[in-house]
């Protein structure tokens, strides 16, 4: 299995599933900068690439960053406002 299938397959094992460890988190540090959850108050899509970089995937409104030993999915909403943090460990 390709490294893009198995990270869509997990992305939707989280969203509709919910993972066991997973926990959902208001806010999420990249190279010292916090980017925030909370829908029209939350980081816009543009503020997530240039804290954070390319994400490991994307897939619709959801990004998948993969580091340090956890998996975040970031979901957007329809304005690109950063909507959720779900993370979990690898």
């Amino acid at each position: 299995m390709n490294k893009a299938i198995a990270l869509t397959a997990t992305l939707l094992a989280t969203i509709t599933l919910g993972a066991a460890t997973a926990n959902t988190s208001n806010s999420m540090r990249c190279s010292g900068r916090l980017v925030y959850a909370g829908g029209a108050d939350g980081s816009h899509m543009h503020e997530v690439l240039r804290k954070c970089g390319q994400p490991t995937a994307k897939l619709s409104n959801f990004w998948i960053y993969e580091r340090q030993g956890k998996r975040s999915v970031l979901e957007f909403d329809h304005r690109g406002r950063l909507y959720r943090i779900e993370n979990e460990r690898l």
